[in-house]
């Protein structure tokens, strides 16, 4: 029986390989796995240890896709999947004229999740401005690659510094946002091709079936530590702040009810007595 196939049924497998070769350069891979479930890489960060050492840090999964490649259409659990990644996950564009990689990371997609409910279909697009009503129709930009790196550039002794530090920014950004999201928060940032993120502010919504209680489980571990950091760094007006949000609200109770000596009295008590902040309601007056 004749052995035909197609003619390019093996340039997406070239692409790949040399996209694993570009990550070596640069950092410490895992052995290609021999299941193709999307992830092609995991990539360890490498630093400088001494003259002759290099040492391991942040990891980071990565899916490798021809230059050709224009767009990954995903749909239901694959969507799921791909939002449910542990680890950070980036997508890399292989130019395989001029074997060079670029990396894109996954900001986008975890603001995508936070910004529509209901996927059901997904179109992942490179190199396009990042819309909310791009998102809302299903189309997901992974906006401008965070880094890109060529071959030849492999010869250079900046080439893998400079990859880790960009790297490096990123991931860590990436490991919060996964930290942060059962409770609905991304952290939003803006970058430059090979040059540290910039923070510009962060996205809250409510993820699709979590409740205010199961928000609340998850928060309370992280506040009740970082008051009592607060506490032990004498850090008092941040704590002052944090309190008197609360204080306020039980004033502000307190102020309906026409309790102004009760409000007095708890007010007057030190561990009340907030510096900087002004704990009465707009206009209220004690009397």
């Amino acid at each position: 029986m004749p052995a035909f196939r197609p003619r390019n049924t093996r340039l997406g497998h070239v692409a790949e390989g040399i996209g694993l070769e570009l990550l070596r350069g640069v950092a410490f891979i895992a052995p290609p796995y021999p299941e193709d479930y999307g992830i092609d890489a995991t990539v360890t960060l490498a630093r400088e240890y001494d003259a002759k050492r290099l040492i391991a840090e942040d990891i980071f999964a990565v899916q490798l896709k021809k230059a050709s490649v224009s767009e990954i259409d995903l749909e239901d659990d694959q969507i799921k999947w791909l939002f449910d990644v542990p680890l950070p996950f980036y997508f890399g564009s292989v130019d395989v004229a001029t074997t060079t990689l670029k990396l894109y990371c996954d900001q986008t997609i975890l603001f995508a999740e936070r910004l529509k409910s209901d996927w059901k279909k997904m179109t992942i697009v490179f190199d396009q401005p990042v819309t909310e009503a791009d998102i809302e129709k299903g189309i997901v930009s992974l906006g401008t690659p965070i880094h890109t790196w060529s071959a030849a550039e492999l010869e250079s002794k900046d080439c893998r510094p400079a990859f880790y530090k960009v790297l490096k920014a990123h991931t860590k950004n990436s490991v919060i946002n996964r930290v942060v999201r059962p409770v609905g928060t991304v952290f939003m940032h803006k970058w430059e091709v090979g040059g540290l993120p910039e923070a510009t502010g962060w996205y809250s919504a409510r993820p699709p079936g979590v409740s205010f209680e199961d928000i609340d489980d998850y928060v309370a571990p992280f506040l009740d530590a970082w008051s009592d950091q607060a506490l032990k760094d004498a850090k008092l007006d941040s704590l002052d702040d944090w309190i008197a949000i609360f204080i306020k609200k039980r004033v502000a109770r307190m102020m309906v009810d026409r309790n102004h000596s009760a409000a007095t009295e708890y007010l007057s008590q030190p561990v009340n007595n907030l510096k900087r902040v002004n704990l009465l309601p707009e206009n209220a007056k004690l009397g």
